[in-house]
């Protein structure tokens, strides 16, 4: 029979070779512990890279967003502060435009009116009308029967402030818009308007407005007729008759003009 110490140490052994044992047995099959390796199906692994494809264009399609809109942002930030620019520009060249025409005006109407070399007697008239204040200048026509002119011998030419070219109009049109350096008015109309010459100049306006002024001053006339409103530097002959009695300021006139034995 064995003794407790012995037994102890028959056990001992007997662990001890049981647990070569078992190391052994792990080395033949190619196990390392602790390490454990765990194998995915290709499935599995494909389905994986697929998404993290998916995931980094995704991202990259954000980044690509984000870069568009900021530029596009930019993009409209930049047009606005360009249009404010513009708006400042064209606001200080046009306060200019209308100081150097002042100048003009005022140096003009100092000098001695331009001699237009005409028989006396009417048989042109051009006619300066602000159309904001009397819409219907084309009654001017009138005085073609009234004086017993030709169809062609009388000019007219409105004024608005703001006007469509696009839209159409019974007569030739100019506005401050036209106006350029040094008194010029830059338009076609107001150009073959003063490419004639006229026995009598109607400016029918009573505002003092820059622009009709110009024209006025502008226009070779041998007699120039305007309303009681007006700078009297301006015409040779002023009616007092109100702006909206064309029938009035015809009938005044004729009479003067008889007096002054034109007709």
């Amino acid at each position: 029979m064995l003794s407790s110490t012995s037994l102890i140490l028959f056990l001992k052994g007997s662990t001890k070779v049981a647990m070569e044992s078992v190391s052994a047995r792990v080395e033949s099959i190619g196990i390392c512990l602790p390490l454990i390796s765990v194998s995915f199906p290709v499935s599995v692994l494909q389905d994986i890279k697929k998404q993290k494809v998916v995931n980094t264009t995704n991202c990259l399609n954000f980044k690509l967003f984000t870069y568009v809109y900021l530029l596009t942002r930019l993009g409209r930030l930049f047009t606005f502060v360009k249009i404010i620019k513009n708006m400042f520009l064209k606001g200080l060249q046009d306060k200019f435009k209308v100081k150097s025409g002042l100048k003009y005006l005022r140096e003009e109407m100092e000098r001695p009116p331009k001699s237009v070399t005409r028989e006396k007697g009417i048989t042109s008239i051009g006619c300066i009308v602000d159309v904001d204040s009397f819409p219907k200048a084309e009654v001017f026509y009138e005085l073609i029967d009234e004086f017993e002119l030709r169809p062609n011998a009388i000019k007219i030419i409105g004024y608005k402030r703001e006007y469509d070219k696009n839209s159409p109009y019974a007569i030739q049109m100019f506005s401050d818009k036209d106006l350029g350096w040094k008194g010029q008015i830059e338009n076609g109309y107001v150009l073959e308007f003063l490419g004639r010459e006229y026995d009598m100049l109607i400016n029918y306006y009573e505002d003092d407005n820059l622009m009709m002024k110009l024209l006025s001053v502008k226009t070779p006339a041998r007699l120039k007729v305007g309303l009681g409103a007006q700078d009297p530097k301006v015409n040779d002959l002023i009616l007092n008759t109100p702006m909206n009695d064309f029938k009035l300021f015809k009938s005044e006139l004729k009479k003067y003009l008889k007096v002054l034995k034109e007709i």
